[in-house]
């Protein structure tokens, strides 16, 4: 009885981190797009990736990158926090 009761707290922990992972990655992605674009003002940043500038989708692909770097660790800490 104890450890199924051990498994279902851990299910509900494991679900519970990935919903919390799941939010943090969808905010990260919004900044990561949101950032640069207000960074660069005076260069229109989707509509430079509609007409096909490579310059611009690597440097999205860099900051997705060290974005998915950042949460990996961060989801990867509260794993071993639970102690799934």
């Amino acid at each position: 009885m104890v450890d199924l009761v051990t498994q279902i707290v851990h299910l509900v922990f494991g679900l519970v981190q990935l919903f919390v992972a799941t939010g943090l990655a969808g905010l990260a992605i919004y900044l990561g797009i949101s950032i640069p674009h207000k960074a660069t003002l005076r260069v229109p940043l989707m509509e430079e990736l509609k007409n096909g500038n490579v310059a611009m989708a690597i440097m999205l692909v860099w900051v997705f990158n060290g974005i998915s770097i950042v949460l990996q660790a961060g989801v990867l800490g509260l794993v071993q926090a639970v102690g799934a």
